[in-house]
C-alpha cells in the first residue's frame, strides 16, 4: 500500500526531532502571497512549524545523514539501482498538486545549499519574500510555491547568508573539517571551490570529503499542504488539503557562477566535488523517505528532480551517475527497499531532451 492519508509521523524514534542545530533568526514571521498573508511560529526544540492556517504543523529535519562514513556501492549495484528508478515526464506543481497519486509523497528540489532560492551567489540576490519566488519559473522556486507559503518563508528567514552567517546550512559540520575548509566555502547557498595548489592537495580534499560527507544535513520539510500557488501562479489551492514533503537540495556550479575565471580550480576537481555533494543530497533524501515509510509500513513516492543541470553546468551524466549510486546505497541499507519506495526522476515536460537524456543514463545495459 502507497502513503495514503496524511503524511504526518507518528511520535515515535523518527518524529522526535534533535532540535534546531542552527541560530535562529525568526522564530515567528509573516508570509504574503498572491493577495493572500497569514503567520508561521517555529518551534525550535520540536522542529514544528506552526503554520498559521486550519491548525496545519508542518516539521522540519535536517539531522546529518548517518552516524559512518558513506559506503561506496559496486558497479553492479549501481547498474540494477539506476535500472529501478522509473522516469517520469511532467511540472514540478502540478506533482505536488496531484491528490490523486502523490499523497504523502517527497519532492527532492533544486534549491540552495541553505534552503533558499536564490538566482545568484551575489548579496544583491538574497530573497526576503516568498512572494519573489514568483518572478522566477525554474524547477525549485515552482516547487517551494506549490505547497503551503509559511514553510518557504521560514527558509527564507532563517537561510545562512552574508547576513546571517550561522543559518540554515546544509553542509555547516563539512565545512569545518579542516583541509576541506581551506578549499570549500558556502557564498549565500552557493559552494566556492577554490583552486587547491596541486594535484595531491585536490586528492586529500577528495579523500576528506569522502570520509564525511555522511555528515551533510537534508533539508526536509515534512507533513505540508498542497496549497501553495496553482501551476500557472493564477491563485492559491487552498482547496488542495493533502499533505506532501520537500527536500531543499542543491548541486554545486561547475565552471560557473563564482567557480569560473581564471582563479577557479580546473573543471575535473569541481566536478568531482559536485558528484560527492550531489550523491550525498540524493542518498540522504532516500534515506529519510526509507526510513519514513518503514515506519509508516507503507510505500512511499519519491520525485527526484535533476540536480545541477542548466546553468549549473553539471553533466547529465554525474546527474544521473548520482541518483543510481544513492539508489544503490539505500538498496544495501533497506533491502526491501522496493517496498519501501517507489522512485521516479522527475523530467520536465517542456523539454523532450531532458527525459531522453535521463532514459539513456538511467537505463543503460
Amino acid at each position: 500500500q502507497r502513503s495514503r492519508g496524511s503524511a504526518a509521523l507518528a511520535k515515535t524514534a523518527m518524529a522526535v526531532a534533535d532540535g534546531f542545530p542552527f541560530k535562529l533568526y525568526k522564530q515567528e514571521g509573516e508570509w504574503y502571497l498572491h493577495g493572500s498573508e497569514g503567520k508561521y511560529s517555529f518551534n525550535p526544540e520540536t522542529c514544528e512549524l506552526d503554520l498559521g492556517e486550519d491548525g496545519s504543523v508542518a516539521r522540519f529535519y535536517c539531522r546529518p545523514i548517518q552516524q559512518e562514513p558513506l559506503r561506496p556501492p559496486s558497479a553492479d549495484a549501481v547498474i540494477g539501482a539506476g535500472a529501478s528508478i522509473q522516469i517520469k515526464s511532467s511540472e514540478i506543481m502540478r506533482e505536488i498538486q496531484d491528490e490523486e497519486e502523490n499523497e504523502g509523497a517527497l519532492f527532492v528540489l533544486p534549491s540552495q545549499l541553505n534552503g533558499a532560492e536564490y538566482t545568484s551567489h551575489e548579496r544583491r540576490s538574497i530573497v526576503e519574500q516568498v512572494e519573489e519566488y514568483k518572478r522566477d519559473n525554474t524547477g525549485g522556486p515552482r516547487g517551494q510555491l506549490a505547497a503551503h507559503p509559511a514553510a518557504a518563508q521560514f527558509v527564507i528567514d532563517n537561510a545562512a547568508n552574508e547576513r546571517q552567517l550561522e543559518g540554515i546550512n546544509a553542509v555547516d559540520q563539512l565545512l569545518k573539517v579542516e583541509g576541506i575548509r581551506e578549499v570549500l566555502e558556502l557564498r549565500n547557498g552557493y559552494l566556492e571551490i577554490k583552486e587547491p595548489k596541486d594535484e595531491e592537495l585536490e586528492k586529500q580534499v577528495l579523500d576528506l570529503m569522502d570520509a564525511t560527507l555522511h555528515t551533510l544535513r537534508p533539508l526536509v520539510m515534512e507533513d505540508l499542504p498542497a496549497s501553495g500557488l496553482t501551476p500557472t501562479k493564477g491563485r492559491r489551492a487552498t482547496d488542495m488539503k493533502h499533505k506532501v514533503g520537500l527536500v531543499y537540495a542543491s548541486a554545486v556550479p561547475v565552471q560557473a557562477y563564482m567557480n569560473k575565471g581564471a582563479k577557479a580550480a580546473n573543471k575535473a576537481f569541481q566536478e568531482s566535488v559536485a558528484r560527492r555533494i550531489l550523491t550525498a543530497q540524493y542518498f540522504g533524501a532516500l534515506k529519510h523517505a526509507a526510513e519514513w515509510a518503514s515506519e509508516k509500513k507503507m510505500q512511499r513516492r519519491v520525485f527526484l528532480m535533476p540536480l545541477g543541470g542548466g546553468v549549473f553546468n553539471n553533466p547529465w551524466e554525474s546527474i544521473c551517475s548520482s541518483m543510481a549510486n544513492a539508489m544503490a546505497m539505500v538498496s544495501e541499507q533497506f533491502p526491501n527497499v522496493s517496498e519501501l519506495l517507489d522512485v521516479y526522476a522527475l523530467a520536465w515536460n517542456g523539454n523532450r531532451a531532458e527525459q531522453e537524456t535521463l532514459h539513456r543514463f538511467l537505463k543503460q545495459p
